[in-house]
């Protein structure tokens, strides 16, 4: 077999082969600063053991390999140093790791960078390497043959015979070379055992015997369920679980979807002005009876708007009384749909009137879903038949049809005669412009009511006049179509 001592030779003849490397040594770790010093050579390798494994055939020993040189003052070869000592412990790496040598073979090596390593102005590399060497035989042990077999009685034996439970039936000692036979008398017999299944509360679900040395299955009963009227019963198996469906919701005997079950059930009741606060909630079975209060009226046969005069000139006059409905000419005794009591909006329920549209919401009609919206700008002038084509071919943003010249009553109900004889020239209409308006109103083939100011007359339809555009528009929610 291959020593370490050999193992130390073969390093040896490697380094003093090797035309870079100057001296080698052998030790621990610890002498390799004294055996530095001993010489100036370099660069200078030096050896020492870390670990072994032995084997039958092979051994592995692990050593760590030090190659270092000197630094010159102003370091100017440190890389030098560096690369050539890597270059020296890689070449010792390889030469063993492809079998140049029969006896030893390399491996595996990992390397680690030196900077003044024992010793000052030194640097270099440290390589921890595993050589495999040539195994060892029995045959091979420097030892005189040792005789087989002894000599000499053996003690007595003990021995102890129990129960499967460890209840001890017999224990003692037997002399060496002898024998003995124990004789186990039968088991003592047990009663039979007995059992009772009860559920989580405690409460008794069956009883029974099992005979002693026997077994038994025992079968937990299925559970029942039902719901409060009985209407939802069936089995779960023992030791099961149970998932309850959701529950329909029908409205009107018209399926709307469903909710969780065993849960609590909230029920908003609403309309296109919020929550409404229910008459009376009766609740029968499965079956819950909502009475809501009675919707407003249509508002046909309606009383008046209001005109928006309100000096007044001599009691009992229209300024003295303000007769007509809602608060005032702009404010609704209840709310729009979009939650405010504003008679004017634009379409979208706000006041930026981007499109020049104006709902008012004094001729909304809650059962039909209508309401009335105007134009705000004037229509050119032109005459009575061509301002109803202007304002049938309408199209405004995406109110594209429906458009019409309003009539004398859509007229009327939109004048402010609080504030005189221009009595559109508020907002949001701030309509400022003068002169005759055509209404779509007739006396007759040849002759149309017109307004100018605060008068109203009859004027013969070839002549030119102004007009107004208005829309029934659709309610839905807060969507107008």
């Amino acid at each position: 077999m291959t020593s370490y001592i050999q193992l130390i030779n073969k390093i040896d003849a490697f380094c003093s082969a090797h035309y870079q490397i100057k001296r080698f040594d052998a030790e621990f770790g610890e002498q390799r600063p004294n055996l530095a010093t001993e010489s100036e050579e370099y660069p200078y390798v030096f050896m020492s053991p870390t670990s072994g494994t032995p084997n039958y055939d092979l051994n592995q020993i692990t050593v760590d390999i030090t190659c270092y040189d000197i630094i010159q003052k102003d370091r100017a070869n440190l890389n030098t140093i560096v690369s050539d000592c890597h270059l020296i412990l890689t070449d010792l790496f390889g030469y063993y790791n492809q079998g140049k040598d029969d006896d030893i073979i390399a491996l595996s090596a990992s390397q680690t960078p030196l900077n003044n390593y024992d010793l000052d102005y030194v640097a270099g590399w440290s390589m921890t390497i595993t050589f495999e060497l040539e195994g060892w035989c029995t045959d091979a042990i420097p030892m005189s043959p040792i005789p087989s077999g002894g000599g000499g009685a053996c003690e007595d034996a003990s021995y102890t015979v129990e129960y499967a439970d460890g209840t001890l039936i017999e224990s003692g000692t037997i002399p060496s070379g002898g024998s003995k036979t124990v004789t186990v008398p039968d088991c003592p017999t047990c009663d039979d055992a007995t059992w009772t299944l009860k559920d989580t509360d405690g409460n008794v679900l069956n009883t029974g015997t099992i005979v002693s040395g026997g077994s038994a299955d025992i079968t937990a009963p299925d559970s029942t369920y039902s719901n409060s009227d009985a209407s939802y019963t069936g089995n779960v198996v023992s030791g099961g679980s149970l998932s309850i469906p959701d529950s329909d919701v029908n409205v009107n005997s018209v399926n709307e979807g469903s909710v969780v079950s065993v849960k609590d059930i909230d029920i908003n009741v609403v309309d296109s002005s919020g929550s409404v606060t229910p008459d009376s909630v009766t609740i029968v079975g499965n079956t819950v009876t909502i009475d809501v209060p009675d919707t407003s009226p249509a508002p046909v046969g309606a009383t008046l708007m209001k005109t928006g005069q309100t000096t007044s000139y001599r009691t009992g006059d229209d300024g003295d009384l303000e007769e007509g409905r809602d608060i005032d000419f702009f404010t609704l005794n209840t709310n729009n749909p979009f939650g405010s009591n504003a008679r004017f909006t634009d379409e979208l329920g706000g006041s930026t009137y981007a499109n020049d549209i104006v709902i008012d919401w004094s001729t909304y009609d809650t059962i039909a879903g209508t309401v009335l919206g105007y134009y705000r700008l004037t229509l050119s002038s032109v005459n009575w038949s061509d301002q109803i084509d202007v304002a049938l071919a309408l199209s405004i943003g995406t109110f594209t049809t429906g458009w019409r010249l309003w009539n004398v009553n859509e007229c009327v109900n939109i004048l402010n005669f609080g504030i005189g004889n221009n009595s559109l020239n508020y907002s949001p209409f701030n309509n400022s412009d003068t002169g005759y308006f055509h209404t779509s109103t007739s006396r007759d083939a040849n002759v149309a009511m017109k307004r100018n100011g605060m008068q109203f007359f009859l004027d013969p339809k070839p002549n030119n006049a102004r007009g107004i555009a208005c829309r029934t528009f659709t309610v839905t929610g807060t969507t107008l179509t």
